[in-house]
This record gives structure tokens, sequence and C-alpha cells, in this order.
């Protein structure tokens, strides 16, 4: 398994205190994406441009750094071949290439992540798998959840939803809790913004519904993107179709932010948003959101 981050003492995926494993690898190629160094399910290498100190190590040491160097230059989209190497990274004095994404056993998984069992068992909290889409790896972090469970440390699944029911199959026996995105109702509007229709996406939440006897919770959480589905008429559709779960836990709106745009530089990747700015959680059109899914009796967190 393929990992970008390990974020501790995370708040806000899933209840209490929380440590976050965050995998690489997506099915949906969403254009706002707050993550963008988890869409490719390959290792890539990160630019930081402003650490280069032109030392011209990676190019003596690199066998294609003919190619390369030319790219670096100018902010890297590096080929895989590149990054599986890490030649370049590893003898860079200034820290200016970065790889994205380290490999992980089961096992090694596992012992990073009880680490803080001390704090879940304090707080309420637990482990959260996310990425990325973190059930494309569904049957390599079943024997991860299996010691997890065993050690009485719960786990919440943060997903968007667009994989095989039989990765959520999997996965059923360990996880707690499930946050998941519902982006758009509209087919079409989803394609565009995301790069695939949505339909499998609302089939599996209503099986994952339709099979939750021995799940405590399922979250819906809502992305508000200007441009995409920032609007009221989008929201209404959201609400309508959730209307039809009521005994999900609650609603969630996860507002876009602007935060990522520097990974995009990094990486020489197009950040079609870069123009926007960030929604407050606090702000009016949210507020207006929440009265919308509220005259749908849904709950909001």
């Amino acid at each position: 398994m393929l990992i970008t981050n390990i974020q501790r003492f995370s708040l806000h995926d899933g209840e209490g205190i929380r440590t976050v494993a965050f995998l690489k690898g997506c099915t949906l190629k969403c254009r706002w994406c707050h993550n963008p160094e988890t869409i490719h399910k390959n290792r890539q290498a990160l630019f930081h441009k402003s650490k280069c100190i032109s030392c011209m190590a990676c190019r003596k040491t690199c066998e294609e750094i003919h190619k390369i160097f030319k790219i670096l230059r100018n902010i890297p989209d590096i080929c895989a071949d590149c990054a599986d190497c890490l030649k370049c990274a590893e003898v860079c004095p200034s820290g200016a290439i970065e790889i994205v994404g380290k490999e992980y056993s089961p096992n090694d998984l596992y012992d990073e992540l009880v680490k803080d069992k001390e704090f879940y068992e304090a707080s309420g909290g637990g482990v959260t798998f996310s990425g990325g889409e973190p059930l494309l790896y569904a049957f390599e972090l079943v024997p991860v959840m299996k010691k997890l469970k065993g050690a009485k440390i719960s786990i919440a699944i943060e997903t968007a939803g667009n994989v095989k029911w039989e990765n959520f199959e999997a996965v059923l026996p360990y996880a707690g809790e499930f946050l998941f995105d519902i982006k758009c109702a509209d087919e079409n509007l989803h394609k565009y913004h995301t790069g695939s229709s949505n339909k499998l996406i609302l089939e599996n939440f209503g099986k994952l519904y339709d099979t939750a006897s021995n799940i405590s919770t399922i979250v819906a959480r809502i992305p508000v993107i200007p441009g995409f589905n920032a609007d009221e008429n989008n929201m209404k559709e959201i609400a309508s179709f959730l209307k039809n779960y009521p005994r999900i836990k609650c609603a969630e709106f996860m507002p876009f932010h602007a935060a990522a745009s520097h990974k995009y530089d990094k990486m020489n990747i197009k950040n079609e948003f870069a123009g926007c700015k960030s929604i407050e959680s606090d702000s009016e059109i949210i507020e207006i959101f929440r009265e919308i899914f509220k005259s749908h009796n849904i709950n909001i967190k």
C-alpha cells in the first residue's frame, strides 16, 4: 500500500481524536481536489523550486537526468520511472525533490497506527482511512483492520464510493463508520467535474445503507464547490436524494478551500480552481444550504 501521509491528532475525520492514513490512488479526478498528490496510484515527485540550489547533484546521479533536469527546472511532472528510482531525491542536499508515496506492509501500517491508542481510548477516537480512495486497497487493508479491531480500535472509512461493491463488502465486518461523499445528484454535471458518472456511487450508498445494521454511523459528506454544486438547486437535489435514507447519522458540508494550491504548483498540475476563494464554514451560503437540508428532515453536523 502506498501512503502519502499519516496525520495524527485529527479532529474532523470521525469521532474523537483520530489518526488518518491517506492512501494513494483514486477512481475520480475531481477538478478541485484538495489532495491532488493522492489521485495517481504510483509514486510521484514534488519539486520545491524555492529549495533548489542548482548544485546539479541530481543531474550527476540519475541516468535519465538529461530528460528530467529540464523538467525539474520548470517544476516537474516527473515520470513514474524516475519516481520509482528515487536517486535524485536521495542525493538532493536541499530537499528540493520530494517523493510522494511511501510503501507500507499491513504489519508496518498497523504498528504506526496503534502508536496513538492511548489518545483513541481517552477521546473515543480511532483510525480513519482516507485518500485518494482507500477502498481501492480494501483487500490489502483487511489484515490491518482485523488487527485494529482486535485491539479494540474503532475504524472509519472516508470514501467517494466509486468502487466495486465487493470492496465495500470486504471491510464491512471491521468498519464502524463510513464518511461517504455525495458530491452531486446530476450525472452529467458529476461526470464533467469528476471524470466519472455518479451511478455506481449512488448505488453503493443505497447498498451500504441497506446493509448497515452492523455499522454504527453513516455520514454523508457534501463538498461545497463553487462553479460545481454550490447553489440551491444542486443542494436541493442532494437533499432530496438523502431524504430517502433517514437512518444516516447526519450530513456534513465540506466547504471548498484554496489551501491546496501550492501542491498543484509543486506537481506542475493545472489548478482549474486557482482563482476561487475558500468558502468559510459559517458563511451565509452554507447557512442557506443547512436550512435546505433541515427542511428535508436531514440532520446536519
